[in-house]
């Protein structure tokens, strides 16, 4: 197979020299035994490591030939491309799932911003009462970066985060995301936070002038975000920052534009909730019910070993007690 293009400076040039990044960076020895094709390749020269990498994550020995296939003649970047969205097992041709592709960002920096970094890090988690991930820190930092707090406008209502476009596309209903001269896939969770408070400038393909007008009608947004006192609704968190209007029941579902079916919530719980992990019911602003479902996968740090006890009478009869409510979700009525 001839050699790819744009891969031969990879393998003289290591893709990132920062140990944060080492996992990320090294190609484990028995994805190399599983795959003897790209083993070969990666050995002759004809294939670099940042494409032997991408190609390992998502190819396994039923699919590893067709993986080189439409690899050939690709640079590295192609590859990544390529594989982007797909898992161990899919074809070369399998639809990417939006929701496995992520971007690296690989900064290195000084001893002084480091420091900066984390005690940033420290005030956003204090900020928000949880402990956010690094991609809710920064997405956290890049809105405050570009958006006019309330405050600063003299307590008046931010604008929707979002502007979107309807698209000529109906047949495959999917969506992107603009981002600096390229489009980015994003899941259906994603698309319905954006789209939940959000500008529409009209379609893309058409002549027609097209006022840009609010997702949630003015006058609702305004009385919204005063009777909300421009914070989260959600219990224990303080945000009163970076945040968007949410319908309680969903548009797609029925839900409307009127006061008691929208509140205000930061980017953080819009995001949880719109990812199955925050559930919220009922109609604001009193009788609002939040939920946190429990991720059956990760077991809390503080959760202690499992005990079956049977309680039993004096007499040895084993004594039927009620279910008790699980305290592992939070519930609250106004």
């Amino acid at each position: 197979m001839p050699r790819s293009r744009g891969c031969t400076a990879d393998l003289a040039t290591p893709p990132c020299s920062s140990t944060w990044s080492a996992s990320s960076t090294t190609v484990p020895t028995h994805a190399l035994i599983d795959l003897p094709l790209i083993a070969e390749l990666f050995r002759d020269g004809e294939l670099c490591f940042s494409a032997v990498r991408e190609l390992t994550r998502v190819a396994t020995p039923a699919t590893e030939e067709a993986f080189l296939r439409k690899a050939h003649g690709k640079t590295a970047h192609q590859v990544q491309q390529m594989v982007a969205g797909l898992k161990p097992g899919d074809e070369p041709d399998a639809t990417p799932d939006p929701r496995r592709i992520t971007k690296r960002v690989v900064i290195e920096v000084s001893v002084e911003t480091y420091a900066m970094w984390r005690r940033t890090k420290t005030a956003l988690d204090e900020e928000h009462g949880a402990r956010l991930s690094d991609d809710e820190v920064v997405q956290t930092l890049c809105r405050r970066a570009t958006e006019v707090s309330a405050t600063t406008q003299g307590n008046a209502v931010p604008r929707p985060a979002v502007q979107t476009a309807v698209t000529t596309c109906k047949a495959c209903k999917r969506a992107f995301i603009e981002g600096a001269g390229e489009a980015l896939p994003i899941d259906e969770a994603t698309a319905a936070r954006l789209t939940c408070d959000a500008e529409y400038i009209g379609d893309l393909e058409s002549d027609e002038l097209t006022r840009v007008t609010s997702v949630i009608p003015a006058a609702i947004r305004r009385k919204v975000f005063h009777r909300d006192h421009f914070a989260c609704v959600t219990p224990g968190c303080r945000a009163t920052r970076h945040l968007d209007l949410h319908h309680v029941r969903h548009r797609e579902d029925g839900g409307n534009h009127s006061m008691s079916n929208i509140a205000v919530l930061c980017f953080g719980c819009h995001q949880r909730h719109h990812a199955g992990q925050l559930m919220i019911t009922g109609h604001a602003p009193d009788h609002l019910e939040f939920t946190w479902q429990h991720d059956d996968d990760v077991e809390s740090a503080m959760s202690g070993p499992s005990w079956d006890w049977v309680p039993v009478e004096a007499d040895g009869r084993s004594v039927e007690l009620d279910p008790e409510p699980d305290d592992r979700s939070s519930h609250r009525s106004g």
